[in-house]
């Protein structure tokens, strides 16, 4: 049943209710401002806005291996599934998945509900839900990821899965260090550089630290390949277990 009302999206955004932190607004600044080449394709400075179905050719990779479906069923059925950079809601025609799309796969696995994140350009995906069965998706336009996860109520204690799958990262955070040489340079392109790296690696730490606050032991976090997220989860209190890190 398709609901055309937004009581379901007005319901899901006075959940996520916590304040933003006025320290995070500059770094999602950074994250969501268009480049000022009006030919790039990137939409801030952190990540690119990709036309490929990243989440589905993801999605298309695990479908290979049948006998480990079992297992991403038991880790991820009842949990609320977060789906962070979501794009569309369903992958474009011709492409061949064995999910239509991400919220597909995560209502097959047995997830409580689907909410996705994404930011697209003002205007253009405003979000919409529907409800099928007993399983809710909800789609959350123009919503960063950095904001969606810092609005999550330090008392929501639902078991969650985070999936990282459909955003590709322009640098890895392991770059982004030791750059205190340039922000003193008597070059101002070099010094504007160096503040820029330092505004995404401020933003990769903020992020960090909002994963380890929103979840709980069992909690798994799906980390795609050009999404850089998962270089320093171990240092909070996530196990390797590929392809999904795993709250302990």
């Amino acid at each position: 049943m398709n609901i055309s009302e937004r009581g379901l999206i007005e319901r899901v955004k006075e959940e996520f209710n916590r304040p933003i932190p006025e320290e995070y607004r500059h770094l999602i600044w950074v994250a969501t401002h268009p480049d000022q080449d009006p030919t790039s394709d990137r939409w801030g400075e952190i990540f690119y806005s990709v036309g490929d179905p990243l989440a589905g050719i993801t999605l298309e990779d695990i479908s290979k291996w049948p006998e480990k479906l079992e297992e991403y069923r038991d880790l991820i059925k009842g949990k609320d599934f977060f789906d962070l950079g979501c794009g569309s809601a369903e992958f474009p025609d011709g492409f061949h998945s064995k999910y239509n799309s991400v919220a597909d796969f995560a209502q097959n696995m047995g997830a409580q509900r689907y909410i996705g994140v994404d930011i697209h350009h003002p205007g253009e995906y405003k979000g919409f839900s529907d409800v099928q069965g007993n399983f809710t998706r909800v789609y959350l336009g123009e919503t960063e990821m950095l904001q969606f996860l810092a609005s999550i109520p330090d008392s929501h204690s639902t078991k969650k899965v985070l999936w990282f799958s459909g955003i590709e990262s322009k640098v890895e955070p392991c770059y982004l260090e030791n750059n205190e040489q340039e922000l003193e340079s008597d070059n101002p392109d070099i010094r504007c550089f160096a503040e820029l790296w330092k505004d995404i690696a401020n933003y990769y730490t903020a992020i960090y630290h909002e994963l380890d606050r929103v979840t709980e032991k069992g909690d798994i976090i799906f980390n795609g390949k050009r999404t850089h997220i998962g270089q320093r989860l171990s240092e909070f209190g996530f196990e390797d277990n590929h392809p999904f890190y795993i709250k302990k």
